[in-house]
Parts: C-alpha cells; structure tokens; sequence
C-alpha cells in the first residue's frame, strides 16, 4: 500500500505491512524505484544486483515509537573508468548512508539536543515517545552542517578551552549578528593570520590584550582597526575606579581628622560620667546621678528629671571623667 498521512514516504517506497511489536511498531517499506544513481559517477543504473534490509527509527506516531524494515537494492555501476562496480541505492529524503535514524527523526533529536543537553534530553526523549540515548543525542548535534562563513566587517576573537588548562583553540564571533561564524583549533598566531587572510573585508577587530591576537591580527588584516573588547574595557575601568578610590581614601581619612581638628569649641551637649566633688569626700557613696549639662538650664529640664529618675551609673574610684562628644 501507498504512503499514508501518519507516515509520509518519499516517491518509490510503499508500506508492505505493520506490525506490533514489544516496544513499538513496525513498518515494512519496500523500495520498487526501477533506477539508481551511482554516488561517485552519478549515472543511472538498473542492473539489479542484490538487496538488503536496513532498520532505522522514524518519528513516533500516536506516542508510540516506528521502527522502519526497509528493504533497498544494490545496484551494478557500468562506468569502467570507476573503480567501484556495486553501489547501494541511496534515499537522500528519507535516510542517510550508515544513519541508524531517518532524517526526520534525527533533526527533531538534535532540536531537543539545542533545547536540553544530554541527560535531559535522554529523559525528555521518552515521553514524547523517542528512545534514544544522550550519546546519541550529543552525536547528533556534531552532524549538524555549520553554514559556510560569509565575508563579515566587525569580529570578535577570544580563546576557548577543548580541555581547561591543556588545549585550547580560537572562537570567532560575527559581532554584527552576535553569532559564532568559526572555531580554530588552536590558539596560535599563524591560525589566526591565515582566517583573517581568507576573509580580507575585516575592518574591526575586537581582541583581549593577548600577545597572540594582536600579532595575528596586525600580520593577517594590517588595515583593520583593533579595539578592546567589552570584559576587558570593563575590567580596565573597575581597575582605575579601585585605585582611585584607595587613593581618595587615603586623602579622605587625613582631610577627616584636619576637618575635626577644625570644628569650633561648643559646649558638649551629652552626659558626662565624672568623679563628683561629693563622690570623692564620700568614699562610701556607691552611685551618683545624671545630670544634665545643658547650658544656661537653671533647673532639671523634663528630659534630664526623666534620666535623673530612671537611670543612674555606679562609679569606682578607678573611672576617669569622659565626654561623649556628639557625632559629626
């Protein structure tokens, strides 16, 4: 039977039969396409040789998981200035040479790979009714084809690390369009001459204050301008802003005592703890009270009646008089 809406096959394949089994379903396709082009000369060939039977996972239908039987043929290439003789027949719309997953399914799995990571998607995969593991998830996202990288005018370059503190290589950002264009393998100043070579419309260069960098960039792209990047400038100006303020901290604390040295005699407005003239006659008084010491109060004030009632210090002959002084 033909293809069905709940699951769509290229031109040439049919559904044979579907099946239940333990943990999913599957579909038998047969491949009744009466040529196949050569991969290496890409000449049409009918001469059938043999046939073969792969089984990929496709997407799920109806929550449940698809494994395809797919039955293809090989095929005999009649070019002889080729060296092979037998190719495969390929089905670029459906399946990749050696690929255990249909197209389909492997660009909905690195979809989750680019949402998740690899142990979250292993555990997301089930319930949308995919099995597969995070290896497979992760190797997935390495066959994701990397666009090829245009001509660009503003570029930031730093360093990465392949293995902290053992390997690290060169990471190239469009600063334009704030996307990753290319990865050197190495941190060196020849990688990097021989990029900026390749891609001469360079016109700004944003680099830290690496010696790599600045010589890759001054021997590969001479007319470019090279500035220093955002972490870098940020990290200047929180350094001039620390040693600003150690500084002016010094000066601060030296203009602060002058500036009290400064301040006009007043009479202090606090409480004063002091050797009375009656404490002293009298050995044995063990208190003496509060007093206010407000100038020109001829009597208690309501506040000094109120210390004068509700507290009181007691003094030893080893105290010494002491002003609190009112705060600046």
């Amino acid at each position: 039977m033909p293809s069905t809406p709940l699951l769509p096959l290229p031109d040439g394949l049919e559904i044979t039969s579907v099946s239940k089994a333990s943990e999913s379903l599957l579909v038998r396709v047969t491949s009744n396409r009466p040529s196949s082009p050569c991969p290496l000369c890409s000449t049409p060939s009918s001469s059938i040789h043999s046939s073969y039977q792969r089984k990929p996972m496709d997407l799920p239908c109806t929550g449940q998981p698809i494994r395809l039987l797919l039955t293809v043929r090989k095929f005999f290439c009649r070019v002889a200035s080729y060296p092979r003789k037998v190719f495969t027949e390929r089905l670029p719309e459906l399946l990749e040479p050696f690929s255990r997953l249909t197209t389909r399914l492997r660009t909905a799995v690195q979809d989750i790979g680019f949402a998740t990571c690899g142990k979250g998607g292993e555990r997301l995969s089930p319930k949308l009714g995919i099995r597969i593991s995070d290896t497979t998830l992760l190797w997935s996202l390495f066959l994701v084809k990397i666009p090829a990288v245009e001509q660009v005018r503003v570029v930031g370059i730093d360093d990465w690390s392949w293995r902290r503190g053992q390997r690290y290589g060169s990471i190239l950002v469009n600063l334009g369009t704030h996307k990753i264009i290319d990865l050197l393998p190495e941190r060196t100043v020849e990688s990097v001459v021989d990029w900026f070579e390749a891609h001469p419309k360079v016109e700004i260069v944003s680099r830290d204050r690496g010696g790599t960098y600045v010589d890759g960039a001054t021997q590969g792209a001479p007319l470019a301008i090279q500035v220093c990047d955002r972490w870098h400038l940020l990290k200047n100006l929180g350094d001039a802003v620390e040693d600003f303020l150690v500084r002016a901290k010094i000066r601060l604390a030296s203009s602060r005592g002058s500036r009290k040295s400064s301040w006009p005699n007043r009479e202090p407005t606090a409480f004063v703890f002091y050797h009375s003239q009656a404490l002293s006659t009298n050995p044995g008084a063990s208190s003496t009270k509060v007093g206010d010491l407000s100038a020109g109060s001829g009597a208690p004030s309501a506040r000094s009646e109120s210390h004068q009632n509700c507290s009181s210090v007691g003094f030893s002959s080893q105290y010494r008089p002491h002003v609190c002084a009112p705060a600046p």
